[in-house]
């Protein structure tokens, strides 16, 4: 009896631990509406010209755009609206007078029901040395929620600069920058903060040496 018993209890065993607690549903693309945070990657400009405080021009020429194709993810989830899709797109410039290429990345976490506990959307400044052959993460930014963008920056009235003007910014200091595949902390030796202005996007930086650049209209 006790033998027929132990069987039963592994018989029950396999067919619970058998049972596949996954469920799938079909991830279609990145559609986080950046019309939102930033025209200039909506629309992807195909160059986009700063000038510093003597009205030199820094050039940013777009050289490689990526988005993440439709997918079918599966998860350990008790319904396919359980499951999260992940998207990502992105925009890379060269920037030759400064010697490095500058990724402006997106990573969307979605879920249906536009669940704020759960959908989340980081925008990160990705910074490519080519000849070093590191990326290094300079910004991530939680975009998707307000309140936590506005923890991490600080809000500027104006910057005014070479003929250029903007108003009602927000302005992200760069304390920490780390390289992508490794996560360890790099010196940083390139830029010390990024400016915004909501939803036009970035109109300007501050490198290290504490030269400023700012957006030049087009």
């Amino acid at each position: 009896m006790l033998k027929i018993k132990s069987i039963f209890i592994l018989m029950l065993c396999f067919t619970i631990l058998s049972c596949d607690p996954q469920s799938c549903r079909d991830c279609e693309a990145f559609n986080f509406d950046l019309s939102n945070w930033s025209l200039i990657d909506e629309s992807l400009r195909p160059n986009l010209t700063f000038l510093d405080e003597q009205s030199n021009e820094i050039h940013f020429s777009l050289i490689e755009t990526s988005q993440s194709e439709p997918y079918r993810e599966c998860q350990l989830a008790g319904s396919p609206e359980s499951v999260s899709c992940f998207f990502n797109r992105s925009s890379t410039y060269l920037v030759e007078e400064l010697g490095f290429q500058m990724r402006f990345f997106y990573d969307q976490f979605e879920v249906p029901g536009d669940n704020p506990a759960v959908n989340d959307v980081f925008y990160k400044i990705q910074l490519i040395q080519p000849d070093e052959g590191s990326i290094i993460e300079a910004v991530n930014l939680d975009i998707y929620h307000e309140e936590a963008l506005h923890i991490v920056t600080t809000e500027v009235e104006q910057i005014s600069q070479s003929g250029e003007s903007y108003n009602d910014l927000i302005e992200f200091q760069i304390d920490r920058m780390f390289d992508v595949e490794t996560r360890e902390e790099v010196e940083n030796q390139l830029i010390s903060s990024v400016t915004f202005q909501v939803p036009n996007g970035i109109v300007g930086f501050t490198l290290t040496d504490s030269t400023r650049l700012i957006l030049k209209e087009e």
